[in-house]
């Protein structure tokens, strides 16, 4: 369930909310990622609860290098 909610969601931001190419987090300019900020509630299809991340950011802050959590960053970026 929690899959199919979240693939719904990416697809219908794709469709109405296009990706910049610009991560929030650093500015770089290259391919970017949406990153959920409200993990582990349920995915939405709000654009404001997601963020554009360049894959090194996105691993941050999914804490794949110990530097931040999802629940630590939604903290620090609302």
């Amino acid at each position: 369930m929690h899959n199919m909610q979240r693939a719904a969601s990416h697809k219908w931001l794709r469709a109405h909310f296009p990706l910049r190419g610009v991560c929030s987090d650093c500015g770089a300019e290259k391919r970017t990622h949406r990153a959920y900020r409200l993990h582990p509630k349920p995915y939405t299809k709000n654009p404001d609860d997601y963020i554009e991340l360049c894959p090194k950011c996105h691993a941050k802050f999914d804490g794949y290098f110990g530097k931040a959590t999802h629940a630590a960053q939604a903290a620090t970026s609302t």
